[in-house]
């Protein structure tokens, strides 16, 4: 049954008030933590060095230590989306948690090569025209929002690569597409609602001049943080419940109509 965009919205809302959601909120928070304190040392670090050439490595260093939290805390993403799967919808992952991040990997690892040839592809002319028409900046920003918007569009309708690489193991993009046709504008429907719902709130911790005292400059990145993990637990709701639907519909599909069945030849007997 076809559900409207307010109620896949609504629905993704109502389910973050679970236990589970904790363990997403602590996770954002202790990763934001990690971060800020190293921040913090490391600032007053190379300020002490008074050495201008010190702060080249240092976005290279956020990176890194960026993409390190990121792999440790992924069994933990694993196991909490595992867990929320299965209150919510019933559908726990079908492997294990080390399984389950292995698939992640391969998932992540796919998809950025992907979309990094992807952007080399769409943007090498436009980079190519750069070059061509210095003196006219003006021109330049149509070719490039033409093929943003392209990036945007095929990264979307893949949106379900991910989760079916999780849930499914053999998943390809082929796939990703046919579980978004038919879905798309109702997905969208919903993630542009969750992304007003969330704008307000998001503004308002960003805000400095509006909190107290006492919340800066940890407190505020703690905050934005926590509310980050109720977010990220809403999306993923709101995608899954899509992914199940599509899940569902074409595996009926293949059971409506199954192999054909194979003669055997007179050599076979």
């Amino acid at each position: 049954m076809t559900v409207s965009v307010w109620s896949t919205f609504t629905f993704a809302i109502r389910n973050t008030i679970r236990p589970v959601t904790l363990g997403f909120v602590g996770l954002h928070v202790a990763n934001a933590l990690v971060i800020t304190t190293w921040m913090k040392i490391r600032i007053a670090q190379l300020a002490a060095l008074n050495d201008p050439a010190a702060w080249q490595s240092y976005v290279s260093e956020i990176n890194a230590l960026i993409l390190a939290l990121s792999l440790l805390s992924l069994p933990i993403n694993i196991m909490l989306l595992s867990r929320l799967s299965a209150q919510v919808f019933g559908r726990p992952l079908p492997v294990t948690w080390w399984q389950g991040s292995l698939r992640a990997l391969k998932a992540w690892v796919i998809g950025f090569l992907a979309l990094s040839a992807l952007c080399v592809v769409l943007m090498l002319p436009v980079f190519l025209l750069q070059l061509a028409l210095q003196s006219d900046q003006v021109l330049l920003f149509l070719p490039y929002a033409l093929p943003a918007l392209a990036i945007f569009w095929i990264s979307y309708i893949h949106i379900f690569y991910f989760y079916g690489v999780l849930f499914k193991g053999r998943f390809g993009f082929r796939q990703a597409r046919a579980y978004s046709r038919g879905r798309r504008a109702r997905l969208f429907g919903g993630l542009a609602l969750l992304m007003l719902a969330m704008a307000p709130i998001y503004i308002l911790l960003m805000y400095q001049p509006i909190q107290p005292q006492w919340i800066q400059p940890y407190g505020s990145r703690l905050l934005l943080s926590a509310f980050l993990g109720v977010m990220t637990v809403a999306f993923q709701l709101l995608v899954l419940g899509h992914f199940f639907e599509a899940m569902d519909e074409a595996d009926a599909r293949m059971a409506a109509s199954p192999p054909p069945e194979i003669v055997p030849t007179a050599f076979e007997g």
